[in-house]
């Protein structure tokens, strides 16, 4: 299902698995408990979610915020989980990254989720940089232009610089 959701950006989906986690608890499926179920499951991996306001579990809301720096420490455990990292697409070759840097060598070397809201455009993910190492990658643009051709230039030109390294 994680595989699902992520491949093909599934908000009813993925609000589906949130409200899940609130019967993890034996508590009704609301989001307030699924959102106490996520924090604790972030307290008990020491990470911090200071910044963590889940909204409506699907991502799809503009109550739903987190810091990048908060994200990429979420990133940089989840590595651990190949099952994880394996259910985001990769750039060129599936879901909405499909046709992202199809004229480059960036073709799966990247494993990514994007994101859109109005005036936000967001990725987030893993690329395999040229020196073998794996970066997690986070941006998120809260602008005015983040729907235009020069918000999506600019996360392209973010993940081939990341890929230089």
């Amino acid at each position: 299902m994680i595989k699902d959701m992520n491949f093909y950006s599934n908000n009813v989906m993925a609000r589906q698995i949130y409200l899940n986690l609130s019967l993890q608890t034996n508590q009704p499926a609301t989001l307030t408990n699924s959102a106490q179920k996520v924090h604790q499951i972030l307290n008990a991996a020491h990470l911090t979610d200071q910044s963590i306001s889940m909204g409506n579990g699907s991502g799809l809301s503009n109550a739903t915020r987190i810091s990048p720096r908060e994200l990429a420490q979420i990133l940089i455990q989840a590595n651990q989980m190949p099952e994880f990292v394996n259910s985001l697409p990769r750039i060129g070759l599936e879901g909405t990254v499909k046709k992202r840097l199809t004229d480059t060598d960036m073709v799966g070397r990247g494993y990514i989720k994007t994101g859109t809201l109005n005036n936000v455009r967001a990725i987030a993910g893993y690329i395999d940089g040229r020196s073998g190492k794996r970066y997690a990658v986070v941006s998120l643009i809260n602008d005015g232009n983040a729907q235009t051709a020069a918000g999506k230039r600019a996360h392209d030109v973010f993940m081939r610089w990341v890929v230089e390294q």
